[in-house]
C-alpha cells in the first residue's frame, strides 16, 4: 500500500469515529459519553501506558451497532507495541475528547488546520502561548510531545477553537518519522502564521487597491 492510501484511511478512520462519537454523546447516549471520559485519561499520556483505550480508538462503531468497522489494515502494526498511525489515532481521540469537553459545537473543523487553530488561539491571547507552541516544535520524545499538546488543547478549548482532527492524525503520524518530521514541522508553523494574521475584510481589501 502507497502512503497517500495509508494516509487517506487513516484520516477517514479518525474522522468518522470522532463525528460518531459527537453526533451520539450530542444525543445523550451514554455509551459515548463514558466513551469520551475514558479516552479523556489518555489525553496528554504515551498509548504504552493506556492500553486498554487502544480497543476503543481501534474499533469504529457505525449507528445501527451492529456494524463496526475495525482500524484500516493498512495502517495496523504488526509488532507488540503500536506503529506510528496507532499512536496518531491514538492522540487524535484522546485530545479530541479533552477537546470536546463542556462543548456544546464540535472541536473537529474540518476547515481549520491544527496549526491555523493554534495561529488563532495566539493571536486572541498572550504572546507566551507561542512558547508552547514552539516546545511543541522542538520536542524530542513522544512523552515532551504529548504533554505540551495537552496543554496546547486545554487552551484552544477554553476559547472553543477547533481543528481537523483527520488532518492531524495523518499530520500526527509522519511528524513521529525522522525522514518526513520537517516536513510536518514546516507546515504547521506556515499554518500557525495564516492563523496568526486574521483574515481582511472586503471592506479593507478595496480600501486598500
Amino acid at each position: 500500500m502507497s502512503d497517500m492510501t495509508k494516509q487517506d484511511a487513516l484520516q477517514r478512520f479518525v474522522s468518522a469515529k470522532i463525528n460518531h462519537l459527537y453526533r451520539q454523546k450530542d444525543a445523550g447516549v451514554s455509551a459515548a459519553i463514558a466513551e469520551l471520559a475514558q479516552l479523556r485519561r489518555g489525553a496528554g499520556k504515551v498509548p504504552t501506558g493506556y492500553p486498554h483505550l487502544m480497543g476503543m480508538v481501534l474499533v469504529l462503531e457505525n449507528e445501527d451497532k451492529e456494524d463496526k468497522q475495525a482500524f484500516p489494515e493498512q495502517c495496523r502494526g504488526k509488532g507488540d507495541k503500536p506503529n506510528d498511525a496507532e499512536i496518531a489515532a491514538y492522540t487524535a481521540l484522546t485530545l479530541f475528547a479533552l477537546h470536546q469537553q463542556s462543548q456544546s459545537k464540535s472541536m473537529h473543523d474540518a476547515e481549520v488546520s491544527f496549526g491555523k487553530a493554534v495561529g488563532k488561539l495566539v493571536g486572541n491571547t498572550a504572546s507566551s502561548m507561542k512558547k508552547r507552541f514552539d516546545s511543541l516544535l522542538t520536542a524530542q520524545t513522544e512523552n515532551a510531545r504529548q504533554h505540551y499538546l495537552r496543554s496546547i488543547i486545554t487552551l484552544l478549548r477554553s476559547k472553543s477553537i477547533g481543528f481537523n482532527y483527520g488532518q492531524f492524525a495523518v499530520d500526527y503520524m509522519y511528524l513521529q518519522n525522522p525522514s518526513t518530521r520537517k516536513t510536518v514541522l514546516y507546515r504547521w508553523n506556515c499554518e500557525f502564521s495564516y492563523g496568526l494574521v486574521p483574515p481582511r475584510s472586503e471592506e479593507s481589501e478595496t480600501t486598500t487597491k
